[in-house]
């Protein structure tokens, strides 16, 4: 779902995923709805990650739910 430019450390990089600023927005969206009944991160690889950019922005998606 997000590019490999920021999302590195995954099995199947997505060289055209999204990016965090449409991610944000679209994430908006959806949690305002109150509809949301599950969150899923799928994979953060540290084998594959390069200077913790996933599981940075892992850390950043949890946030984002939680707050």
């Amino acid at each position: 779902m997000f590019s490999a430019a920021i999302a590195p450390g995954v099995s199947a990089p997505a060289p055209k995923g999204i990016f965090t600023e449409v991610f944000d927005e679209l994430f908006a969206i959806i949690k305002s709805s109150q509809k949301m009944a599950v969150f899923d991160i799928a994979e953060c690889n540290p084998e594959f990650d390069i200077d913790n950019h996933t599981a940075k922005l892992a850390a950043y998606l949890i946030y984002q739910y939680l707050f």
